[in-house]
């Protein structure tokens, strides 16, 4: 039996052109990624703590092949979680809890800032967007494939969510200024979102 499940949706965000590369283990097409990842959890627990309708994003950057590791990150946990919440979240979204964030915290180099603030995270048809309370906002669209079905890729060598297709998407702009993080893309950049469960 798992210590703890989390199931929901996701989407994510870059400055990257076109499809994102690092995926495939590519450079990103600016030579560095910066993004926001975002995961609204509709239901999940971690023991007996019920994380259920909380909301987790991950401001990132990469500064070369993501592959290579040395990311900086700041995890946001939405203001509505409490001291229970927060130890749990934090904990298996730093890897410390085992499951598919140990591998993906491997890579991290430096956590510049853990932060509770307002995530509204919008789950609308083939559209997502996010906004940190005063520090981050982007949206995606996913685009139109053959007849109108989506454009995916599934078992890339890196993912996110691992084991089913993500949705390729185009971000509509990308701001987040906290910490020493100061971006603005424009519209047209790199995005994913899809499914996800998680176990460890």
């Amino acid at each position: 039996m798992a210590n703890w499940e989390i199931s929901g949706k996701f989407f994510e965000s870059c400055n990257c052109q076109s499809v994102c590369p690092c995926v495939i283990l590519s450079p990103p097409t600016s030579g560095e990624c910066k993004g926001l990842i975002s995961w609204a959890i509709s239901s999940g627990n971690s023991g007996d703590v019920d994380l259920s309708g909380r909301k987790v994003v991950l401001a990132l950057h990469a500064p070369g092949t993501m592959i290579e590791g040395n990311f900086r990150v700041a995890l946001y946990v939405d203001d509505g979680a409490d001291t229970a919440h927060m130890e749990e979240l934090t904990g298996i979204f730093s890897g410390k809890k085992g499951g598919h964030f140990e591998i993906l915290g491997s890579l991290i180099g430096e956590v510049i800032g853990i932060k509770q603030a307002p995530i509204d995270i919008v789950v609308d048809g083939k559209s997502r967007s996010l906004r940190i309370g005063g520090i981050g906002i982007t949206e995606v669209t996913a685009i139109g494939g053959h007849e109108g079905a989506d454009v995916t890729v599934n078992n890339t060598p890196l993912a996110v969510v691992p084991g089913v297709p993500n949705i390729v998407a185009r971000n509509n702009g990308l701001t987040n200024r906290d910490f020493d993080f100061d971006w603005d893309h424009a519209t047209g950049s790199a995005g994913f979102m899809t499914s996800f469960t998680y176990q460890g």
